[in-house]
């Protein structure tokens, strides 16, 4: 078993539970990340003398989110494993993955698109309000706190679908549905996502950019909009799993505090059988 006891814990104690997870099998989930943002690396190198054309842009941007939500998904089948069982194996998180793939993008648009289309009417209600109320020359401004107003209710919708992954790869959910039992298990515990999630993006973006910073040193990196990116997907490679990591364990956590799913574990590792309706 994980020497990490399925508990409820408080936002630091999960990132300081993923962290440790993340040090236990840290070659596992880079190399998982590494394979999952190959087909984003090829098709940098493929197209890198048209990286400065925006219809070549915007294809990229789709594949780089994509290999990404694959690499999270890989990530929370092994930290899901080690958490539960103390073992990981690479070869079956790959092939859940890749199992899983079609139903992992469509759950990924299925999420976006809830976001967007509904952060685009939240964002036009102040938006227009402002305004409104800011006649005239000061109607940019009216405009612009709208928007920013409008910030805080879509952060609350990214924060309620942040376990969509783990509900498709660990549940087996579809895609609607996964987006629907992010939404359920969130209820009521978006303060402490949210902090989880902040400390995390806090420490991956601060690790993130000291890379970065390490890059421009590489001859000719600063001037090759390919090579940059080949290196930052390797360095994303190596700072990413945390963020997987995380994801999981807020998801486990919000589990046990909703359903005793500690209970449950304890129950099948003791061998005694669920409760049967007659």
């Amino acid at each position: 078993m994980s020497p990490i006891a399925l508990r409820p814990r408080s936002p630091t104690e999960i990132v300081d539970a993923s962290l440790r997870l993340v040090r236990q099998y840290y070659p596992q989930l880079t190399a998982l990340t590494l394979v999952a943002l190959l087909p984003y690396v090829a098709l940098l190198l493929l197209v890198r003398d048209a990286m400065t054309n925006p219809f070549t842009v915007f294809p990229m941007v789709i594949v780089q989110v994509l290999s990404t939500t694959v690499a999270e998904a890989a990530t929370i089948v092994t930290v899901s494993d080690g958490y539960l069982t103390g073992e990981v194996r690479i070869g079956t998180a790959l092939a859940t993955t890749v199992q899983r793939v079609l139903t992992l993008i469509g759950a990924a648009f299925a999420r976006w698109i809830f976001l967007f289309g509904v952060g685009i009417l939240i964002m036009l209600i102040p938006a227009g309000l402002g305004a409104t109320i800011f006649r005239g020359a000061m109607a940019p401004v009216g405009i612009l706190l709208g928007v920013l107003l409008a910030g805080v209710p879509f952060v609350y919708l990214v924060l309620r679908t942040f376990a969509t992954t783990a509900a498709v790869m660990i549940e087996k959910r579809g895609p609607i549905d996964s987006v629907q039992r992010s939404w359920a298990l969130a209820e009521g515990r978006v303060g402490g996502i949210f902090v989880a999630l902040l400390i995390t993006w806090l420490i991956y973006f601060a690790v993130f950019i000291l890379f970065r910073v390490a890059l421009m040193a590489v001859p000719g990196a600063s001037t090759n909009v390919a090579l940059m990116g080949v290196l930052t997907a390797v360095v994303l490679a190596f700072v990413y799993p945390l963020v997987g990591a995380v994801t999981t364990l807020l998801y486990y956590d919000l589990r046990v505090r909703r359903e005793g799913f500690d209970l449950e574990v304890m129950a099948r590792d003791l061998g005694v059988a669920e409760p049967t309706a007659p």
